[in-house]
């Protein structure tokens, strides 16, 4: 994929350590549908929860679960 900008564009991203996302896709995605790019960490996922269950309207969804641990470092 090509990503182009003009000087007058701005690129919005936001990074949420958001602690178990299946439970939170509504509120994440009322209350960040205006950045371009929404970064999450500490989801708590894993193969069992497919991506239809949090996918969020309007965004691509790009997962790397954590093999064998879905909550944070030990």
């Amino acid at each position: 994929r090509e990503i182009t900008f003009n000087c007058y564009s701005k690129f919005s991203i936001v990074h949420y350590n958001i602690q178990s996302l299946t439970n939170k896709v509504d509120v994440i995605e009322s209350e960040l549908r205006n950045f371009d790019a929404i970064c999450l960490t500490e989801t708590w996922l894993d193969n069992r929860v497919p991506d239809e269950t949090i996918k969020i309207n309007g965004f691509s969804l790009y997962r790397r679960d954590r093999v064998g641990d879905n909550h944070g470092c030990a």
